[in-house]
């Protein structure tokens, strides 16, 4: 069943524009709602950081956000497929000074998007992850032997050097498909406590040994997560891209 697109995509609204959202690794950006016309079906976003060019007239789109579902209250994504119709770089503000926006032409209904793994999470200073891997009954820790690069819904991405002081990293000999325990801790550099500790099982996905000269990037799949903290997971990643959108508001005034 569609929702109503005139009642979730409204002026300042924090939403994500996705493109190749059924491909292996689909690409998102953060902005905000400026304007939209439900006669039109054209809804005008700030440009984001990372700026959509003229080249981009030619993608797919989803328009996504997050919703409280009415009947379980449970936080839900929705989104409905568009496609850029117009790059402005003098978009007029309402206090008269103008900035750059991308206007785009929705195509309704408004549906709930299965498309998780597209929001992953490049971890910061002040969002991080403290972790330990469990592997051939010996642990590996964030601190020495590898570190968290982002993070999904659905998965890891972990950046490991391919040596450690001169000598071989146990964890750059990761084989695909392998199994073993993450244990994490959802860091908030604000915030006097970790958003969440707690294990995760996960599956080698993909492993990128050309990734740089001293590293090799390994794509883990979560395949076991509890429910209270697959909740936890989403709420510290979604209050994450809440904080990238106050500082797009704040650089868009």
């Amino acid at each position: 069943m569609g929702l109503d697109l005139s009642n979730i995509f409204t002026p300042s609204l924090g939403v994500d524009l996705v493109a190749d959202i059924n491909s292996l690794a689909p690409s998102t950006w953060a902005s905000i709602i400026y304007d939209v016309d439900h006669e039109q079906n054209t809804v005008t976003i700030a440009q984001p950081l990372s700026p959509i060019s003229e080249k981009s007239k030619k993608t797919d789109f989803y328009l996504t956000t997050i919703i409280v579902n009415d009947q379980t209250h449970a936080n839900v994504r929705v989104g409905v497929p568009c496609v850029v119709r117009e790059i402005d770089n003098e978009y007029p503000l309402a206090n008269g000074s103008t900035t750059k926006a991308v206007t785009l032409e929705c195509k309704p209904p408004v549906l709930e998007t299965n498309i998780r793994s597209a929001y992953r999470l490049p971890l910061s200073k002040k969002h991080s992850i403290q972790a330990k891997l469990r592997r051939n009954k010996l642990d590996f820790y964030t601190s020495r032997h590898f570190r968290i690069r982002d993070i999904s819904f659905a998965g890891v991405a972990l950046l490991v050097p391919h040596q450690i002081n001169g000598k071989k990293n146990p964890i750059s000999e990761l084989e695909l498909h392998e199994t073993f325990m993450l244990g994490m801790t959802l860091i908030h550099q604000e915030e006097k406590t970790p958003a969440g500790t707690f294990p995760v099982k996960v599956k080698v996905a993909r492993i990128n040994e050309r990734f740089a000269k001293s590293h090799l990037l390994v794509g883990l799949r979560i395949i076991g997560i509890a429910k209270e903290n697959e909740e936890t997971l989403s709420r510290f990643i979604h209050n994450a891209q809440i904080d990238e959108l106050k500082r797009l508001r704040s650089k868009f005034r």
